[in-house]
């Protein structure tokens, strides 16, 4: 059962980027309001140019979206940005919700200069938990990758442009996704060293079944609900043990000795890359067996270890590299 006013014992947890608007109508009074506008533009089904999307910078750094009304709908407007390159210059530590609706109140008015937004609904959200003071955070990820993720758009363990290019393990689908990544390479600040970076970030579709809908009614239970589910999502919970630990677990359990042999294999062509072949349902069932029984092997992990998203810990033995 999630607690959210547990002690957080180390690391951080707060808000990055956030997006958020709605209904709007663009204002055009001064030549300041009708340029510095960047068209996103498209054709119709005619080949005839239709304005997409509108964008400009503001002087904070924020980013303002303008969509035209068309083909009946209403015309809408939207502001998104990191609060804490915000307020601070740089994201090393995330931001406090109290900190995000100062941050919110002060894009909104110098948006109300070129668009008046007619609600303040939230349609991103990346949610940030920090595990600091980790030593080889390259072979935590690598690790991580012996938790198969069935049936999810995955990008596995790749250079991710989004944050440098860096190793990230990364999972996603078309709503949002959780990434993990090296704080400190990626910004190269001695601040943030050894701080092992997970960010949930969420959308629209999934963000309304979270009941999360008015920017001014969102609160923190519902900022940790929505970070602790894509943690969970992506498989980051799950116990890492070395390969003869995990097979040993198998083997030891009470399952037939046909089952047991498919496990033994399943777990064998996932470490090494090789079950893109099987279906995804049978990928999908031996993952399920395989979370029951807590056996997710890599030789990058001499003793088990696991990420206490709750606490900002990692749980266990140093990983090997």
């Amino acid at each position: 059962m999630l607690i959210v006013d547990k002690v957080i014992e180390r690391g951080e947890f707060g808000l990055d980027t956030v997006r958020i608007g709605g209904e709007a109508t663009r204002r055009t009074i001064s030549r300041r309001q009708i340029s510095g506008w960047r068209v996103s533009s498209a054709t119709d089904e005619v080949g005839r140019g239709v304005d997409r999307s509108m964008l400009r910078t503001l002087e904070c750094g924020a980013t303002l979206q303008f969509l035209p009304a068309r083909r009946g709908d209403v015309a809408r407007g939207f502001v998104e940005f990191s609060v804490p390159k915000l307020l601070r210059g740089d994201n090393v530590h995330p931001s406090s919700l109290s900190a995000a609706r100062i941050a919110v109140s002060a894009v909104l008015r110098e948006a109300g200069d070129f668009v008046e937004l007619h609600q303040t609904k939230v349609n991103r959200l990346d949610v940030v938990r920090d595990f600091t003071d980790v030593a080889n955070i390259g072979g935590i990820l690598l690790a991580l990758m012996a938790a198969p993720i069935s049936g999810r758009k995955t990008f596995a363990l790749y250079g991710d442009a989004a944050v440098g290019g860096i190793q990230t393990r990364v999972v996603w689908n078309n709503d949002g996704g959780c990434r993990a990544y090296d704080k400190g390479v990626e910004s190269g600040l001695p601040e943030a060293q050894g701080r092992l970076r997970v960010e949930a970030e969420e959308r629209r579709r999934h963000l309304r079944l979270l009941d999360i809908t008015s920017w001014d009614a969102v609160t923190e239970r519902d900022i940790y609900a929505v970070g602790r589910r894509r943690f969970e999502w992506a498989g980051l919970d799950a116990t890492i043990r070395s390969v003869s630990a995990a097979i040993t677990l198998i083997l030891a359990s009470k399952l037939n000795g046909a089952t047991i042999c498919k496990l033994v294999g399943y777990h064998e062509l996932h470490r090494l890359g090789l079950d893109s072949e099987l279906t995804s349902s049978d990928r999908s069932r031996f993952r399920r067996d395989l979370e029951a029984l807590g056996a997710f092997g890599c030789e990058h992990a001499d003793q088990p270890f696991r990420l206490d998203y709750d606490r900002g810990l990692l749980i266990g033995d140093e990983v090997s590299a």
